[in-house]
């Protein structure tokens, strides 16, 4: 008569059962360290698309001698713009002629709340350079550069061209800080979000949602 042994046999629904927790434990464990790793990746991309961004802008004044926002007076250093469907044109070479359409995107105003994005007018590429190329899975619906969280980029201009840009994160009306730079590239990061009154009031904590922001400078 043959004996069956442990081994001849099949797993039991109990042993089945601790491989089953065993395995979702470890990937409980995982998971965070997977998903702090994906964000990092995303956080790399959208410092790419700034820098890219950097390039163009630098080569744009390189070429006109000015910077690509040509708007209504009076300018100032804390007007934001966004890399709309026009913006992206006219890196790519074209020359539009109608004010980019920045609606739909909203952004903090002072006061910490948030408000749409009013048009703006570029100051074109007659000479039709093509100053930068984009990717169509960097584009969303209406055509403009957004980051990796499917968000616009944001940027300023230094008006004066005194080498001068207030910081978009202190920018309240009670202390804002000025930058030294041309312009202004930023993200909102993974949150989508940024505060331009976080840090503009003596003693008081700068906003959370900054945080995570990906900025040019």
């Amino acid at each position: 008569m043959r004996h069956h042994t442990r081994t001849d046999r099949a797993f039991t629904l109990i042993e089945l059962l601790t491989v089953i927790a065993i395995i979702a434990i470890l990937a409980g464990l995982l998971f965070p360290a997977i998903k702090s790793a994906l964000v990092r990746a995303e956080v790399v991309r959208a410092q790419n698309g700034i820098a890219n961004l950097s390039h163009a802008f630098t080569a744009y004044y390189t070429e006109y001698g000015k910077w690509p926002i040509n708007d209504i007076a009076p300018l100032t250093t804390y007007n934001t713009y966004i890399i709309d469907q026009n913006f992206v044109a006219l890196l790519q070479g074209a020359n539009p002629s109608t004010p980019p359409n920045a609606s739909g995107y909203p952004y903090p105003n002072s006061s910490g709340a948030f408000q749409t994005i009013g048009s703006a007018t570029l100051q074109g590429n007659p000479r039709g350079i093509h100053f930068l190329d984009f990717k169509a899975a960097d584009l969303d619906g209406t055509g403009s550069f957004v980051d990796p969280w499917k968000k616009p980029y944001y940027c300023r201009f230094d008006f004066s061209y005194t080498n001068s840009v207030q910081d978009p994160f202190t920018g309240g009306s009670v202390q804002p800080t000025n930058l030294n730079a041309g312009f202004l590239i930023w993200s909102a990061g993974p949150d989508n979000q940024y505060d331009n009154n976080g840090d503009s009031i003596p003693n008081q904590i700068p906003s959370l949602v900054n945080k995570d922001n990906v900025k040019s400078w």
